[in-house]
C-alpha cells in the first residue's frame, strides 16, 4: 500500500530502477497457495515482506520463495526462516532491512551468511549517506557491545512532525557528532564487533517484574531458540492482584510441549524473566501490513497461570522471603529465585545470615553458595546440625590481641591515628525523643563490644582494651538558624565531632542535630573510628538501630538475639592460624608474589604526600551496564562480580604500564570463614582484609582474559587470608620479615550495592550535608592509587584517588575511562554469550587441570555416550 512506508521503497524502487512492478488484491495476499504459484510462474525474482507475514503464507512443505532474492523488514527476522529458505534454495539472497519513516525507511542493512550460525539476525550497517549511533540515556556513546539507543543521522532525516513541535523536539535532535538532526528511534541495540547492528526491541516495551526492568524482546529472542517454537510474542499484563506478568504467545511446532520449554527458558534466564502464561496459536493474528496485530491477540485472563515465581510454604520461608526483599529492594521474591541472580554478592550474603539469625534461622555464609534458593536454604536448615557455636554474652571486658589489620594501621604511627573514622548521617524523624537516641546508643554499645575499645602503647607494640565506656551522645540545638546557613552549621557540627576524638578514650560518637521547625527531619550523626568497625559493621549498626527504634516507639522489649562470636574470638583464632602449617605452607607463595612487584611510575617525583594533595577522579558506568553485571554477565563463564572487575582492571593496568604482570592490593570484608568454630556474621569490628593478587592480564579475547582472571583468584590461597597473617601475627620473625615493606601501588576494594544500606524506614533516610574529612588531612597517603567502586541508585562508579604531587590529572582521568571502556566490554561480551564456558575451579580442579586441558577435554568429549567422565 502506498499508505505504508514500506509501499514507498517497494513503488519507487522497482520503477526508478527499471524492473516490474507487481501488485496483488487483499484477498490474493491471503491466499497462500495462489501466490506461490504466481511468484513462481512469472518469475519474479525480488520480494519485500514482513517476516510473520512471511511465515503466514509459508505452508509445512513449501515457501513462499522469489528467484533471487527476498528483502525482509518491519520485524525482528526469527533465524528459522532464514533455514528455511537455505533448505529450498542455495542461491537465495536474504536481506534484512531496517529503516523508519521519520529517517525516509531504509537506513541499515544486512545480507545474511550461510557461514554463520545466527543468535539474532542483526539490522546491519548504515549505507547510502547515512549515520547510525548507538547512545546512554545521555545521549553519550555506547562501548561496544553494550546497548543503547539508536539514533540515526544523515541526509534522509526529516525535518520533524507537521504541526507537532512537541514530539519534533524530542524526536529530531541537534547532531552531537557531526551536522544536521538525528532521529531518536526508540529502539535498543547493541553493536557486535564486526559493525553489524543487533536489534533488543524497544525502550519503551521496557516493564518492570517484580521490582526488575525486563525487556519482553529478549525473552522472545530466547524462546525462539527453542526447537518447538515457530513464532513468539512476550507482553505484559496485570494479573488479578494488580502485579505485572510476562504473558508468552506462541504458534507451536508439532513436538512443542510447554514443560520441555520451562525447563530450556530456566537454564538461561533469571526466574523474573521466565513468562507466567503460555498461550498456544494456530497464527499470529496480522495487520494489513502483515505485522503482528498485538490488539488482536487473545486475553491472558482465564489461562491459568505457570508463572516462575513460587510463594512461600511457610512461615520459615516467609521470613527468608521477606529478608531478600529489603536486601534486593524488590516487591516480592519466590522462593525458586536464585540469590546471585538477583545481584547477590558476598557482603550482602552476610547481611542475609545477619538478618536471618535475628529470626531465629541461623545459617552459615557457606549456605548460601551452597543453595542460592529460599527453597534449598530450607532444605539446608532442615539438614543442619543442630550444634550451636558458643559465643561470649554480656558485657565483656580485659584485653584482646590484634588483628592483620590493626597492626597494618598502627605501623604508620602519627599524630593524626585518632582522626580515622567512618560514619553514618541520616535525617531522623522528629517523633524519635532524645531519650529514645539515648537508649539505642546505649544498647548498640553494650551488645557491640568493639565499639567500646581503647587503645594504650605498652612498650613498642600498641594493646585493645574492652573499656565500660558509654560512648559520647550530644545535643547540637540549630533550630533558630537561618535558613541559607543550616548546611553549614550541620557540616561544621559533623567535623568538629570528628576531631574531638583519642583512640585511647572514646572511640563513639553520636551527634543529635535538632533543625527548625520547617525541617521535617532531625539529623542524626555516628562518628566511629575505624579500629573499632568496617563497611559491613555499619550496615549491622544500622539494621539493629531500626529495630531497637521500631521496639522503643512501641514500648515493647527489644529482641536482638544473642551475640555471634566476639572480635577477640575471631583475634585469637587469627592468631593461631598464622603460626599453623595451614599457613606456614603458603610462605614462599606470598614471597614470589612479592618479589614481582614492579613501583608504578609517576608523573612527578614526589616521595611524600598527605591526604591533602589527594585528589578524586570519578567514572561511572550506566544503569543497564549495572544491571548486566549484576544479573546477567555470570552464566556464561560462572564468574563472581569481583572477577570482572578485576579482569578489566587488570588489563587496563597492563596496557598503562606495559607489563603483562599487574599486581592489586586487593581489599576486601576479610570475614572469610576458615573454621567451623565461629560466626562473625553479626559481629562488628574490623575485620578488614588486604593482600597483592598477581594476575596476568596478557590475552587478546575477552573470554579468555575473565576465565584466566577467575581461575588466578581461585588459586589464592585461603583467599587472601594468609599474607596478613603471616605478615603481622607469625611469630617467626625471618617468616615475617620475607613479607616486609611494599608489595603494591594500587588498592582495589568493591563495596558492593550500597542502595540497600538504608532500606525504606519509619525513622531514617540518608542525608545530604557534608560531614568533613573522615581521615585528618595530614594523615599519609600509602598507596600511589586508591579505586573504590560501589552501586549507588542502581548505578556503578569507580572512585581513582591519587596525589596530585605524584600524577597529572589528565593521566588518571584516561585511566579511568579507558577502565571503564574495558569493563563495558567485558561485562557487554559476558552478558551476549549465549553458552556457558567451565574453567577448573568449577569442579574443584584448580589444582589438577588447567583451562585448556578442560577446554580440550570438553571439545573432544561426546557427553551424551560418555554419561559423565573420570578426573
Amino acid at each position: 500500500s502506498l499508505s505504508a512506508d514500506l509501499g514507498k521503497t517497494v513503488v519507487y524502487g522497482s520503477l526508478l530502477g527499471g524492473g516490474t512492478l507487481y501488485g496483488f488484491s487483499k484477498p490474493m495476499l491471503m491466499d497462500a497457495e495462489n501466490l506461490r504459484d504466481y511468484i513462481t510462474s512469472q518469475a519474479i525474482d525480488c520480494i519485500k515482506i514482513v517476516p510473520s507475514h512471511w511465515k503466514a503464507l509459508s505452508g509445512t512443505e513449501e515457501v513462499l520463495l522469489p528467484s533471487s532474492m527476498i528483502i525482509f523488514g518491519g520485524e525482528v527476522l526469527p533465524t528459522d526462516i532464514i533455514n528455511r529458505l537455505h533448505e529450498h534454495s542455495n542461491t537465495i539472497a536474504i536481506v534484512n532491512h531496517y529503516g523508519p519513516t521519520e529517517t525516509t525507511i531504509g537506513k541499515l542493512l544486512h545480507q545474511v551468511s550461510r557461514e554463520e550460525e545466527y543468535v539474532q539476525v542483526p539490522i546491519g550497517k548504515p549505507f547510502s549517506s547515512t549515520q547510525a549511533y548507538i547512545v546512554t540515556e545521555s545521549l553519550e556513546l555506547c562501548p561496544l557491545g553494550l546497548a543503547g539507543e539508536l539514533v540515526i543521522g544523515g541526509l534522509g532525516v526529516a525535518k520533524g512532525y507537521v504541526n507537532n513541535q512537541e514530539l519534533t523536539s524530542k524526536q529530531f535532535i541537534p547532531n552531537p557528532f557531526g551536522e544536521g538532526l538525528l532521529y531518536r528511534t526508540g529502539d535498543k541495540v547493541r553493536m557486535r564487533k564486526d559493525g553489524e547492528i543487533v536489534f533488543l526491541g524497544r525502550i519503551d516495551d521496557q516493564v518492570k517484574i517484580r521490582g526488575y526492568r525486563v525487556e519482553p524482546n529478549e525473552i522472545a529472542t530466547v524462546i525462539l531458540g527453542h526447537a518447538s517454537v515457530d513464532q513468539c510474542i512476550v507482553l505484559a499484563d496485570e494479573d488479578s492482584n494488580g502485579y505485572k506478568r510476562l504473558v508468552s504467545y506462541l504458534v507451536p511446532k508439532t513436538n512443542y510441549k510447554e514443560d520441555d520449554l520451562k525447563a530450556f527458558l530456566q537454564s538461561r534466564l533469571p526466574d523474573y524473566m521466565i513468562p507466567g502464561i503460555y498461550i498456544e496459536l494456530e497464527e499470529m493474528p496480522l495487520t494489513g501490513n502483515g505485522k503482528i496485530d498485538r490488539k488482536s491477540l487473545p486475553s491472558p485472563k482465564g489461562y491459568e497461570s505457570t508463572q516462575a515465581y513460587e510463594a512461600p510454604r511457610n512461615p520459615l520461608e516467609e521470613d527468608l522471603c521477606e529478608i531478600w526483599s529489603s536486601l534486593f529492594n524488590v516487591e516480592k521474591v519466590g522462593i525458586n529465585d536464585d540469590f546471585f541472580a538477583l545481584g547477590g554478592d558476598s557482603i550482602i550474603v552476610i547481611q542475609f545470615v545477619s538478618r536471618a539469625k535475628r529470626k531465629g534461622h541461623h545459617f552459615k555464609v557457606q549456605d548460601l553458595f551452597d543453595w542460592k534458593t529460599i527453597a534449598g536454604l530450607s532444605i539446608a536448615l532442615e539438614n543442619q546440625s543442630k550444634d550451636k557455636i558458643e559465643a561470649e554474652q554480656g558485657i565483656l571486658e580485659g584485653t584482646l590481641l590484634l588483628t592483620p589489620i590493626q597492626k597494618w594501621f598502627f605501623e604508620e604511627e602519627n599524630e593524626q591515628m585518632s582522626h580515622f573514622n567512618m560514619n553514618l548521617f541520616f535525617k531522623i524523624n522528629k517523633k524519635i525523643s532524645e531519650g529514645h537516641l539515648k537508649n539505642a546508643m546505649k544498647i548498640l554499645i553494650e551488645r557491640h563490644d568493639t565499639l567500646r575499645l581503647r587503645f594504650e602503647r605498652e612498650g613498642f607494640h600498641y594493646v585493645q582494651t574492652y573499656s565500660h565506656s558509654p560512648g559520647n551522645f550530644e545535643i547540637y540545638d540549630i533550630a533558630g538558624e537561618q535558613e541559607a546557613d543550616l548546611k553549614a552549621q550541620i557540616s561544621t557540627i559533623a567535623e568538629n565531632v570528628q576531631k574531638n576524638r583519642t583512640i585511647n578514650g572514646e572511640l563513639t560518637h553520636f551527634a543529635l542535630i535538632k533543625t527548625p521547625a520547617h525541617e521535617e527531619y532531625n539529623r542524626l550523626f555516628i562518628s566511629l573510628h575505624h579500629l573499632g568497625v568496617d563497611g559491613v559493621s555499619l550496615r549491622i549498626i544500622l539494621d539493629e538501630l531500626e529495630i531497637i527504634l521500631e521496639a522503643l516507639a512501641q514500648n515493647v522489649n527489644v529482641e536482638l538475639g544473642p551475640k555471634t562470636s566476639s572480635y577477640r574470638a575471631w583475634a585469637a583464632l587469627l592468631n593461631t592460624y598464622a603460626n599453623s602449617e595451614k599457613a606456614m605452607v603458603q610462605k614462599d607463595y606470598w614471597a614470589n608474589v612479592k618479589a614481582k612487584f614492579v613501583p608504578f611510575a609517576t608523573d612527578y617525583d614526589s616521595k611524600s604526600q598527605n591526604r591533602q594533595t589527594l585528589r578524586t577522579f570519578v567514572v561511572n558506568t550506566s544503569e543497564e551496564v549495572t544491571a548486566l553485571l549484576l544479573k546477567s554477565a555470570h552464566k556464561a563463564y560462572n564468574t563472581e562480580i569481583n572477577d570482572i572487575l578485576l579482569a578489566a582492571l587488570a588489563k587496563t593496568i597492563s596496557h598503562w604500564t606495559g607489563e603483562p604482570d599487574v599486581i592489586i592490593g586487593l581489599e576486601g570484608h576479610g570475614r572469610e570463614l576458615f573454621s567451623d568454630e565461629i560466626d562473625i556474621s553479626n559481629t562488628t569490628g574490623w575485620f578488614t582484609s588486604k593482600y597483592p593478587l598477581l594476575l596476568q592480564a596478557g590475552f587478546e579475547s575477552e573470554g579468555e582474559l575473565i576465565k584466566s582472571v577467575k581461575e588466578q583468584i581461585r588459586n589464592v590461597p585461603d583467599k587472601g587470608l594468609g599474607y596478613g597473617a603471616l605478615k603481622y601475627l607469625n611469630t617467626d620473625t625471618q617468616t615475617s620479615s620475607l613479607l616486609n615493606g611494599k608489595s603494591w601501588d594500587l588498592v582495589f576494594n568493591y563495596l558492593g550495592q550500597m542502595d540497600n544500606i538504608i532500606n525504606k524506614s519509619n525513622w531514617f533516610t540518608g542525608a545530604e550535608e557534608s560531614t568533613g574529612e573522615h581521615i585528618h588531612p595530614n594523615y599519609p597517603v600509602r598507596d600511589k592509587l586508591v579505586v573504590k567502586g560501589a552501586i549507588v541508585n542502581n548505578t556503578l562508579g569507580f572512585s581513582f584517588d591519587y596525589s596530585e604531587k605524584q600524577y597529572d590529572e589528565k593521566t588518571i582521568e584516561t585511566l579511568a575511562k579507558n577502565y571503564i571502556d574495558n569493563l563495558a566490554q567485558l561485562i557487554g561480551h559476558a552478558a551476549n554469550k549465549e553458552d556457558a564456558d567451565f574453567t577448573p575451579s568449577d569442579f574443584n580442579l584448580q589444582d589438577k587441570v588447567t583451562i585448556d586441558e578442560l577446554d580440550s577435554l570438553f571439545e573432544n568429549t561426546d557427553f551424551e555416550s560418555e554419561g559423565a567422565i573420570k578426573f
